[in-house]
Protein backbone atom coordinates (compact mmCIF):
# COMPACT_ATOMS: atom_id res chain seq x y z
CA UNK A 1 0.00 0.00 0.00
CA UNK A 2 2.57 2.17 1.24
CA UNK A 3 4.45 1.71 -2.39
CA UNK A 4 1.25 2.71 -4.28
CA UNK A 5 1.14 5.61 -2.32
CA UNK A 6 4.58 6.74 -2.97
CA UNK A 7 4.89 5.94 -6.43
CA UNK A 8 1.18 6.46 -8.27
CA UNK A 9 2.47 9.63 -10.16
CA UNK A 10 4.25 7.07 -12.00
CA UNK A 11 2.26 6.91 -15.57
CA UNK A 12 3.75 2.89 -15.55
CA UNK A 13 2.87 1.78 -12.21
CA UNK A 14 0.63 -1.25 -12.72
CA UNK A 15 -0.84 -4.19 -10.69
CA UNK A 16 2.02 -6.31 -12.49
CA UNK A 17 4.79 -4.10 -11.91
CA UNK A 18 4.02 -3.53 -8.13
CA UNK A 19 3.45 -7.55 -7.64
CA UNK A 20 6.89 -7.83 -9.64
CA UNK A 21 8.45 -5.85 -7.54
CA UNK A 22 7.32 -7.69 -4.45
CA UNK A 23 7.88 -11.43 -5.69
CA UNK A 24 3.98 -11.64 -5.23
CA UNK A 25 1.01 -13.52 -8.05
CA UNK A 26 -0.65 -10.25 -9.47
CA UNK A 27 -3.73 -12.14 -8.56
CA UNK A 28 -2.54 -12.40 -4.84
CA UNK A 29 -2.11 -9.48 -4.60
CA UNK A 30 -5.53 -8.07 -6.44
CA UNK A 31 -7.09 -10.13 -3.72
CA UNK A 32 -4.67 -8.73 -0.74
CA UNK A 33 -5.92 -4.92 -1.99
CA UNK A 34 -9.55 -5.55 -2.01
CA UNK A 35 -9.71 -7.75 1.62
CA UNK A 36 -7.19 -4.55 3.07
CA UNK A 37 -8.44 -2.08 1.89
CA UNK A 38 -11.99 -2.80 0.30
CA UNK A 39 -10.78 -1.44 -3.17
CA UNK A 40 -9.41 -2.65 -5.95
CA UNK A 41 -5.57 -1.79 -7.11
CA UNK A 42 -6.83 -0.04 -9.91
CA UNK A 43 -9.88 1.86 -7.95
CA UNK A 44 -6.65 2.25 -4.77
CA UNK A 45 -4.70 3.83 -7.52
CA UNK A 46 -7.30 6.14 -9.19
CA UNK A 47 -8.12 7.12 -5.58
CA UNK A 48 -4.47 8.42 -4.19
CA UNK A 49 -4.37 9.99 -7.71
CA UNK A 50 -7.13 12.57 -7.76
CA UNK A 51 -6.50 13.21 -3.76
CA UNK A 52 -3.01 14.46 -5.12
CA UNK A 53 -4.64 16.34 -7.37
CA UNK A 54 -7.04 18.00 -5.19
CA UNK A 55 -4.24 19.20 -3.39
CA UNK A 56 -2.22 20.70 -6.79
CA UNK A 57 -5.67 22.16 -7.57
CA UNK A 58 -6.08 23.76 -3.95
CA UNK A 59 -2.28 25.30 -4.00
CA UNK A 60 -1.90 26.15 -7.75
CA UNK A 61 -4.65 27.55 -9.04
CA UNK A 62 -2.78 28.61 -12.29
CA UNK A 63 -1.56 25.61 -12.94
CA UNK A 64 -3.03 24.22 -16.38
CA UNK A 65 -5.32 21.09 -15.98
CA UNK A 66 -3.09 19.13 -18.12
CA UNK A 67 -0.16 19.68 -16.20
CA UNK A 68 -1.94 18.34 -13.02
CA UNK A 69 -3.31 15.60 -14.62
CA UNK A 70 0.08 14.53 -16.06
CA UNK A 71 1.90 15.44 -12.66
CA UNK A 72 -0.55 13.24 -10.66
CA UNK A 73 0.51 9.94 -13.41
CA UNK A 74 -2.92 10.11 -15.75
CA UNK A 75 -1.88 9.47 -19.53
CA UNK A 76 -4.23 12.01 -20.59
CA UNK A 77 -6.29 15.39 -19.18
CA UNK A 78 -9.27 13.97 -20.47
CA UNK A 79 -9.10 10.80 -18.50
CA UNK A 80 -7.46 12.72 -15.45
CA UNK A 81 -11.22 14.81 -15.92
CA UNK A 82 -13.51 12.12 -16.14
CA UNK A 83 -11.96 9.93 -13.37
CA UNK A 84 -12.37 13.52 -10.89
CA UNK A 85 -15.85 13.97 -11.72
CA UNK A 86 -16.90 10.30 -11.24
CA UNK A 87 -15.25 10.79 -7.64
CA UNK A 88 -16.24 13.51 -6.67
CA UNK A 89 -19.36 14.76 -9.05
CA UNK A 90 -17.42 17.96 -9.63
CA UNK A 91 -15.04 18.92 -12.95
CA UNK A 92 -11.38 19.89 -11.40
CA UNK A 93 -12.44 23.71 -12.44
CA UNK A 94 -15.55 23.42 -10.91
CA UNK A 95 -13.60 21.82 -7.70
CA UNK A 96 -10.64 24.54 -8.08
CA UNK A 97 -13.28 27.43 -7.95
CA UNK A 98 -15.16 25.95 -5.36
CA UNK A 99 -11.73 25.65 -3.11
CA UNK A 100 -10.65 29.35 -4.25
CA UNK A 101 -13.78 30.68 -2.97
CA UNK A 102 -13.71 29.15 0.31
CA UNK A 103 -9.93 30.52 0.50
CA UNK A 104 -11.39 33.71 -0.08
CA UNK A 105 -14.34 33.65 2.07
CA UNK A 106 -11.52 33.07 4.77
CA UNK A 107 -9.27 35.41 4.25
CA UNK A 108 -12.39 38.22 3.97
CA UNK A 109 -13.65 36.82 7.81
CA UNK A 110 -10.53 36.10 9.04
CA UNK A 111 -8.16 38.59 8.07
CA UNK A 112 -7.76 42.19 7.16
CA UNK A 113 -6.02 42.82 3.20
CA UNK A 114 -5.12 45.24 1.21
CA UNK A 115 -4.16 44.64 -2.97
CA UNK A 116 -0.49 45.37 -3.83
CA UNK A 117 1.29 44.59 -6.99
CA UNK A 118 4.38 42.68 -5.89
CA UNK A 119 5.30 39.12 -6.09
CA UNK A 120 3.93 36.65 -3.33
CA UNK A 121 5.77 36.10 -0.29
CA UNK A 122 4.92 34.00 2.76
CA UNK A 123 2.28 36.83 3.50
CA UNK A 124 1.16 36.97 0.48
CA UNK A 125 -1.84 35.26 -1.51
CA UNK A 126 -2.18 35.36 -4.59
CA UNK A 127 -5.44 36.52 -6.57
CA UNK A 128 -5.77 37.25 -10.12
CA UNK A 129 -3.37 37.25 -12.59
CA UNK A 130 -1.28 40.56 -11.31
CA UNK A 131 -3.17 41.58 -7.95
CA UNK A 132 -2.18 39.57 -4.40
CA UNK A 133 -3.43 40.35 -0.87
CA UNK A 134 -0.82 40.94 1.35
CA UNK A 135 -2.64 39.55 4.79
CA UNK A 136 -1.52 40.60 8.15
CA UNK A 137 -3.79 38.99 10.87
CA UNK A 138 -2.33 41.68 13.54
CA UNK A 139 -4.25 44.95 11.92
Amino acid sequence: MRTVRSRFAEPTISLQSVAALFHFNPDYLSRLFKREKGLSFHQYLLLQRVRASKRLLRDHPLMPLTDIAYAVGFSSSSHFCQTFKNMNLLTPSEYRRQATDEVDDFITQSTRFHIVDTPPTSHCVRKGLHKYYYVNKYW
